[in-house]
């Protein structure tokens, strides 16, 4: 599920509630293996502007075991990590659904044996094209990838933890801003008003 709460007298923020769908990403040889980390989807409408973020905490498992103790023999070494937010149509038919999905940017660093643990984040911004069916949910994704030169120093293979804490949430401000109740409702007096007036003079 997710959590909406207002923004401003007519926008809304859009925050993911599911938690993190994966606790480690394995580290790889090459970049280019992104892993899900967080995912919600939400209703838009063509036009509309989103302000995008994601933001997680990772710690370097590499030589270690599950408790995070180092394992003797094992080696550690500096892992790279790029976190991306993704974009994609989660209403489109499977077979042409990969096709959707656009990468809205890529935030990386080097993870040290000794730093040990990092913070990422990345905030980006998205207008909904005009041809968008707004019967359709966009997707939102916040994905991690992690990879080393010394992905396989070790016997077995090492991971980045993901942390627990962290968030995937949305700035959502709609193309159409609906009617002022208030200012709605002055019309409708002054309307009336010049009904019985005839008209109102300068």
């Amino acid at each position: 599920m997710v959590a909406v709460l207002p923004l401003g007298p007519h926008g809304r923020l859009v925050v993911d509630d599911y938690g993190r769908r994966t606790s480690k990403v394995k580290v790889l040889g090459a970049p280019g293996t992104f892993i899900t980390v967080r995912l919600f989807t939400m209703f838009v409408a063509p036009g509309d502007t989103l302000l995008i973020t994601g933001e997680l905490n990772l710690t370097n498992n590499t030589g270690r075991d599950a408790d995070e103790d180092r394992i003797t023999g094992y080696k550690q070494y500096a892992v790279g990590v790029a976190t991306s937010l993704w974009i994609y149509d989660a209403n489109a038919p499977a077979p042409v659904r990969p096709a959707t999905w656009m990468r809205l940017g890529t935030n990386g660093e080097n993870s040290t044996a000794d730093g040990h643990h990092i913070a990422q984040g990345l905030t980006r911004p998205f207008t909904v094209p005009a041809d968008w069916d707004p019967a359709h949910q966009l997707g939102v994704v916040l994905r991690v990838d992690a990879h080393s030169t010394g992905w396989d120093d070790n016997p077995v293979a090492d991971y980045m933890l993901v942390e627990t804490y962290g968030t995937l949430h949305v700035q959502h401000w709609p193309s159409e801003v609906p009617p002022d109740p208030a200012l709605a409702a002055l019309e409708a007096r002054v309307a009336a008003l010049e009904t019985t007036t005839g008209g109102v003079s300068p």
